[in-house]
């Protein structure tokens, strides 16, 4: 057999030394708390929605992502025609993609950003409507409005200070969790999808696959081994 060379090595302890490719998506369970702002009523093409929708952080959520359990802090839906039931745990598939049913958000940057932004600055059902109804604008674009026709006063002012406050601003869509619940049979996409915020721990340590301190001692181990392999350069003496 061929013995290993020194560059052999030498590239084969670089890898190891590499740091893993974080993970984008994830598996695991999400599991709705019992608290959310109200219905939220949207003219959807110029039809006001006759029950109003559910939505607004809901309290209490929670989730298990891969081998972590995590408290959401901010949980606000995303796919506004399709339902789910509080104080429910669903399978469900995490992502840091933007993508909810495959498809990628609109304006998930901006919807991002209002989560980091806004989102912990809301306390009260108004202000939580108004998030909604944004978040879900932004979406659908002029297909869903939210104002005063089917909402309060305040809630509508509130959502006039977030569209100031958003403005172009935008933060990276990996920065929130975007969270697909599934059903039972066959694990199909089926109820409303979520975008979320960790609390108590970041995105990225979520997603991130951290490499054994083991994994790097031995690269550094073999990279100095190899060094000390190499052969020192003989001159020939000068007359």
């Amino acid at each position: 057999m061929k013995p290993y060379s020194s560059m052999t090595l030498l590239g084969l302890a670089l890898a190891l030394a590499q740091p893993q490719a974080s993970a984008s998506s994830l598996a695991g369970t999400v599991t709705l708390g019992g608290t959310y702002s109200g219905t939220i009523q949207m003219r959807v093409n110029g039809n006001t929605t006759s029950q109003g929708e559910g939505g607004g952080n809901i309290g209490g959520s929670s989730a298990v992502i891969g081998s972590y359990n995590v408290g959401l802090s901010q949980f606000y839906c995303v796919d506004m025609f399709t339902g789910a039931s509080l104080n429910a745990t669903y399978n469900a598939s995490f992502n840091t993609d933007g993508l909810i049913n495959g498809n990628a958000v609109p304006n998930a940057g901006q919807v991002a950003w209002l989560l980091l932004n806004i989102a912990p600055t809301a306390t009260t059902q108004p202000q939580y409507q108004a998030l909604q109804g944004l978040i879900w604008h932004l979406e659908n674009g002029n297909n869903a409005i939210f104002d005063q026709i089917s909402n309060s006063a305040a809630a509508v002012g509130y959502y006039n200070q977030y569209v100031s406050a958003l403005g172009n601003n935008t933060a990276p869509v990996n920065s929130v969790i975007w969270i697909n619940p599934l059903n039972a049979s066959g694990g199909h996409y089926a109820y409303q999808g979520f975008a979320a915020v960790p609390s108590g721990t970041t995105v990225a340590a979520l997603f991130n696959v951290p490499v054994p301190a083991t994994v790097y001692l031995l690269g550094a181990g073999l990279v100095g081994w190899t060094f000390g392999q190499r052969k020192p350069v003989r001159r020939p003496l000068s007359a």
